[in-house]
């Protein structure tokens, strides 16, 4: 029975495929469990999403339970092509940023409405409209053709990534009345609850912060999924929901987390890579930091193998430390286990852990420990520099702190909220910040830390410039085919040749189940897909 944790001692540990696939991983299995009879049920899956809510199921929000209730046009298979879920086929312009999709005609809404072109249209226009500004202006623009199909042109290729993998849309004929200046004091319980889908699971009840019963839709054009109901249960500890076999499946945790509960009989773990690793930004204009060979002496100076050790990720795991390219980040996240994995011949080999040279750089950048106290100093100033964090990344400031001492720098560490934080790193207040405080690499705003506000303002929050730099990201939106992944190149070389930041170790998530759920492996460990996958009891 699900109860009963101890069916074998072994534990399977497998990773993720695409960089999408793994993305949406993250979260959209993460989530919940009720009472325990329900896990003898063999067509009921509970899952644990600790920390989120039934708005996790609300499609306005960024939050992943959402893809249970609703589905995005494309989706990547195992080797990252798109195969179609609302869109039954496409096409495309040369620069592949204006997409015709032709939609399915058998998808409906749960309340039995059918699914049309139109809805996409409204969601596309209301999360672009001025007093919503859910998607950046101008990343999107639609027009219908007909009911079943729609014209969507991205301003950027980010913006078609987002459109393909992680857009979903609401329901025209429930919302239309809804005033889009009024976006941030909509009541959504009032209004969208319970919640309307047309995806592979449909609302059935809830208990406010505590679950969510789902069941299988019997329209779902797919077929009827495998598991009749999901139970996505909010909050809890993992371990001790585990060990009081109140439910099947727990994701988006911590390597460390995930490797604790794998240790239980019964139990497996799936490691998936998100498609940005961590990093450290620095100020460029602060006194030591704005020397380039202090910068690169500081990276020199980073263990990352201990740093992934203190993460929980397993010992022979690559450890790239730059930005990967669109095709380096698919051969990546394919098999991210050095032994198998070959380093592309374009991508920078990375930097090594080298105090030696880092001292000597520091040496040479004119940095000394003069009276012998283990801070070197130039001239009245001393190597000395805050490091601003947030409290899920303190154990990582702390072992950075340590390996920075050991070549003579001397780190402070300030742990402050994250929105807190994210204003100082806009502002230029800080000296060197970790991801979580500085924004995430191929997201936007990374875009403007480095090359500044595409809109015009030529701010930066870290007082970075580089002429090439800027130049590849104004021509973002004319990235496509071979001319982004030259571009993504380009970009990847001057960062490495700049140290403009120094990225640490890929981000890993983790989701650990019993082994009663099947279908993750034949899934790519894709837990989105939950209509692919069943519950089966082993003899």
């Amino acid at each position: 029975m699900m109860g009963d944790l101890g069916l074998s001692a072994a534990v399977s540990r497998r990773l993720c495929s695409s960089w999408v696939a793994a993305a949406l991983s993250l979260g959209l299995l993460a989530c919940a469990g009720t009472e325990r009879d329900r896990l003898d049920d063999q067509s009921t899956m509970t899952i644990l999403f600790p920390g989120w809510d039934e708005r996790s199921l609300i499609p306005a929000w960024n939050l992943q339970p959402k893809y249970l209730l609703f589905r995005t046009l494309v989706e990547p298979d195992a080797n990252g092509e798109l195969v179609g879920v609302l869109a039954r086929s496409w096409e495309h312009s040369e620069d592949q940023l204006t997409w015709t999709y032709h939609l399915r005609s058998d998808v409906r809404w749960h309340d039995g409405e059918p699914f049309t072109a139109h809805d996409i249209a409204f969601t596309v226009e209301l999360l672009s409209h001025p007093e919503v500004l859910r998607a950046a202006p101008g990343s999107r623009t639609v027009s219908v053709v007909d009911d079943s199909t729609v014209i969507i042109t991205y301003g950027s290729y980010r913006a078609r990534v987002f459109g393909h993998f992680f857009n979903v849309y609401l329901p025209r004929h429930l919302l239309q009345h809804l005033d889009p200046a009024e976006f941030g004091k909509w009541d959504w319980k009032a209004e969208f609850w319970p919640p309307v889908g047309y995806g592979p699971f449909r609302y059935v009840r809830d208990v406010p912060r505590t679950m969510v019963e789902l069941e299988a839709n019997p329209a779902w054009f797919a077929g009827r999924p495998r598991v009749d109901r999901i139970i996505i249960k909010f909050g809890g500890d993992p371990v001790i929901e585990f060990e009081a076999g109140n439910v099947d499946v727990s994701a988006s945790l911590d390597p460390r987390m995930a490797l604790k509960l794998a240790a239980r009989p019964g139990l497996e773990y799936c490691l998936g890579p998100l498609w940005f690793p961590s990093a450290i930004y620095w100020n460029h204009g602060h006194f030591a930091l704005s020397d380039v060979r202090v910068r690169r002496a500081l990276a020199l100076a980073i263990d990352r193998r201990e740093l992934a050790d203190v993460r929980g990720y397993p010992g022979d795991i690559a450890l790239p430390d730059v930005m990967l390219t669109p095709d380096q980040r698919s051969a990546f996240q394919v098999d991210i286990r050095s032994d198998d994995w070959e380093w592309p011949e374009d991508v920078p080999t990375p930097l090594p852990h080298d105090v030696a040279a880092a001292a000597s750089l520091l040496d040479e950048a004119g940095w000394h420990d003069g009276d012998g106290d283990g801070v070197r100093e130039k001239g009245d100033a001393k190597l000395r520099f805050d490091l601003l964090t947030n409290v899920a990344r303190v154990t990582e400031s702390v072992v950075l702190q340590e390996q920075f001492r050991r070549v003579g720098a001397q780190v402070e560490i300030q742990t402050i909220d994250r929105s807190v934080g994210r204003l100082r790193f806009k502002a230029g207040d800080f000296d060197a910040a970790l991801s979580g405080i500085a924004p995430r690499p191929y997201g936007g705003p990374m875009f403007e830390a480095l090359a500044g506000d595409p809109a015009g303002n030529p701010e930066r929050a870290i007082g970075y410039f580089n002429a090439r730099l800027d130049s590849l990201v104004a021509a973002e939106k004319d990235w496509n085919g071979d001319l982004q992944e030259e571009s993504w190149r380009q970009l990847q070389s001057i960062i490495s040749e700049d140290v403009a930041v120094t990225f640490l170790l890929p981000e890993l998530r983790a989701t650990v189940f019993r082994r009663r759920v099947r279908g993750l492996s034949e899934n790519g460990c894709r837990l989105w897909g939950a209509e692919r996958l069943w519950i089966e009891e082993e003899e």
